[in-house]
């Protein structure tokens, strides 16, 4: 049996959905292990385990008690199932420090996926960083296979482009929502976001108060869930040109998205782990055929210039209201075109070449190996 672990729910991964699917194809078990922080409740079932104890999202230093209780859950949890485990796949070092210890206790084989650079997304004072850094590179190392979702995190760790154990798989789309084609829009443009709903780092308040300044230019659709819910909801109260739709599953998320014009991704650089961004947003715009408006300066906003599939704006309400001023019909047509063409020439086939051809070989042979 296959052991996820991820100190979050499994409802909004995208990724983890894809493994999912994978695994259920083949005839599989796996076995969930979550933590259901912030206002998500879940209870347990008889493929996924959860950690009661509740805490906030995104607490940084303040949930350290937590995340090291939490630890301590997910080492108690793995022992106990030790004889029916074959291989444990932990998300990010916050989950994989205890399944690394466990790997190690009871000869498990680990995978590590690396959804992020642990240090790089959360607050944490200097001293603290240079030791998360290093524990977080010794378990990539060490991992028997370890996940990175892009080239450019092996800068950003620090490590050597040629280990034998790390492979990159990027967050591309399992399930192909397919968009119809896009004609020249009308105005108002609509604009759509859907996703975590996080304060700050993904333009969103600067974005909602420019489309209130703009009515007659922009529609602004927004699905998701996180911090920011109840002043969309708010807003959509009170403005006619801003309609949100709450937390739905992915498939209607991008099926809504599908109905949009633009849509949006932006990644500030108050955060320093979007220089090495690699969302789910940019491979979503090409998989819909829709131009994505994103951040100058990160890995989407330099794809999206290079392949001239959307628009990379520096932070801020000046430079999205230039973007809003300047907007045509014309230009989201071209783009959305070149953004479908991009998907159908080098992603629409990497679900089968890289989640069911490399990643599931290298897990058959682990598991293999710990029979």
């Amino acid at each position: 049996m296959i052991i996820f672990v991820r100190s979050f729910i499994a409802d909004f991964d995208g990724k983890i959905k894809k493994y999912f699917a994978l695994f259920d194809d083949h005839g599989i078990k796996y076995h969930f292990l979550g933590w259901p922080r912030g206002t998500h409740q879940k209870q347990d079932t008889a493929d996924e385990t959860y950690y009661s104890r509740p805490a906030e999202l995104g607490g940084g230093v303040r949930n350290i008690v937590n995340i090291i209780l939490w630890n301590c859950f997910v080492f108690r949890s793995l022992f106990r199932m030790r004889q029916q485990i074959s291989v444990v796949h932990a998300i990010d070092l916050d989950s994989a420090a205890s399944a690394w210890l466990f790997a190690k206790v009871c000869h498990k084989p680990l995978i590590f996926d690396v959804y992020d650079k642990y240090s790089d997304v959360r607050s944490f004072p200097r001293a603290l960083v240079r030791l998360i850094d290093w524990i977080e590179a010794l378990i990539i190392r060490d991992a028997d296979l370890s996940i990175l979702a892009d080239q450019n995190r092996f800068a950003q760790h620090g490590l050597p482009t040629d280990l034998p154990n790390v492979i990159v798989l990027e967050n591309v789309p399992q399930e192909s929502v397919r968009a119809a084609a896009l004609q020249s829009p009308d105005v108002p443009i609509k604009l759509g976001y859907f996703g975590v709903l996080e304060p700050v780092n993904r333009g969103l308040e600067d974005m909602l108060d420019a489309v209130v300044r703009h009515p007659g230019k922009l529609i602004f659709h927004v699905v998701g869930y996180g911090p920011l819910a109840q002043r969309f909801e708010q807003a959509a109260a009170a403005s006619p040109n801003i309609i949100f739709h709450g937390a739905t599953s992915s498939r209607e998320g991008l099926e809504i998205m599908g109905t949009m014009d633009v849509v949006l991704g932006m990644y500030y650089k108050t955060v320093s782990n979007h220089l090495f961004a690699s969302p789910n947003k940019y491979y979503e715009h090409l998989m819909l055929g829709r131009p994505l408006l994103t951040t100058a300066g990160t890995p989407p906003g330099q794809k999206v210039q290079a392949n001239d599939t959307g628009w990379a704006v520096e932070e801020g309400n000046d430079a999205i209201d230039a973007w809003i001023d300047a907007l045509s019909p014309q230009e989201i047509e071209r783009m959305a075109f070149n953004a479908r063409r991009r998907w159908e020439q080098v992603y629409e086939s990497y679900f089968d070449t890289h989640y069911q051809g490399i990643y599931f070989a290298r897990v058959q042979a682990l598991a293999k190996r710990a029979r």
